[in-house]
């Protein structure tokens, strides 16, 4: 996770990141829902 930091912390960003999980999980079957609460993400892969 240290490689990523830098991104989540990157005012810049714009999730291109989750876009792309999203769309290859749906690519191969498998839905993902994705949630923020304060600063606690969450990530659900449901197959």
């Amino acid at each position: 996770m240290i490689l990523f930091s830098k991104a989540r912390s990157d005012k810049r960003s714009h999730g291109l990141g989750l876009a792309i999980a999203s769309s290859a999980a749906a690519r191969s079957g498998f839905g993902l829902n994705i949630s923020c609460k304060g600063k606690k993400f969450t990530a659900v892969l449901k197959f």
